[in-house]
């Protein structure tokens, strides 16, 4: 994986169901050589939709769809099950999400979490992990 920075996966677990954040993907395409970036979302018709998978899709390694999978955001033993899907520990994720549950059963799988507010939050935060 190159660089200690290759090891944090940031999953990304919101998506506007009417909006493409072009300023987060544009932050993603910029940082890729730091990171891995996965969706985790509930809305699988929506990455689904081939208009805004065409927007999206090369900006995430993943898509996991917790319907699919048959996972809870809420419950931390998903984020192990994802960890474990992209062959690393959870120490290695940090989790955004616009809940704050969501978050907090990410850390306590033991993730990072940040709880997304807005993108220029985000991206500060972002940058004091990597």
């Amino acid at each position: 994986m190159g660089t200690v920075y290759k090891q944090i996966r940031y999953i990304i677990s919101f998506i506007s169901s009417a909006l493409i954040n072009q300023e987060l993907l544009d932050f993603i395409k910029d940082n890729q050589h730091l990171f891995e970036t996965h969706i985790f979302t509930n809305s699988g018709s929506l990455v689904k939709n081939p208009v805004i998978y065409k927007e999206i899709g090369d900006y995430f390694e993943n898509i996991f769809i917790s319907g699919e999978l048959d996972l809870d955001k809420t419950d931390p033993e998903t984020y192990q099950k994802i960890a474990k899907k992209l062959d690393t520990t959870p120490e290695n994720i940090i989790f955004v999400d616009d809940s704050e549950w969501n978050v907090e059963a990410a850390r306590e799988a033991g993730c990072k979490g940040i709880v997304y507010e807005n993108n220029k939050q985000l991206f500060q935060k972002l940058n004091k992990q990597i």
